[in-house]
């Protein structure tokens, strides 16, 4: 999965792929969902949950929907984007 833990510093974290920056702290996952729909886009993203390839939260999808919106899509746009995915989430 695109999306893996990982460890800097003896403090645990998040990031988006193998080489990814591993960001640690209570932002950490937000910031690795973040880079991850900076770097596949919004469309290859939703098709990665779909596939199976990446599991979302509800939870997760709060930091999902800020990276969205860090993506330029407006909330219409972001409400037919969770709408789409809901049934995705675990």
């Amino acid at each position: 999965m695109p999306l893996k833990k990982c460890s800097q510093d003896k403090k645990s974290g998040w990031k988006w792929g193998d080489s990814g920056k591993c960001y640690t702290g209570p932002e950490g996952k937000k910031q690795a969902i973040k880079q991850g729909v900076a770097i596949e886009g919004p469309e290859k993203f939703s098709q990665k949950v779909k596939a199976g390839e990446l599991e979302i939260t509800e939870k997760d999808y709060e930091f999902l929907d800020d990276a969205l919106t860090q993506a330029g899509l407006g909330l219409g746009d972001r409400i037919a984007f969770a709408i789409d995915l809901k049934r995705y989430l675990k």
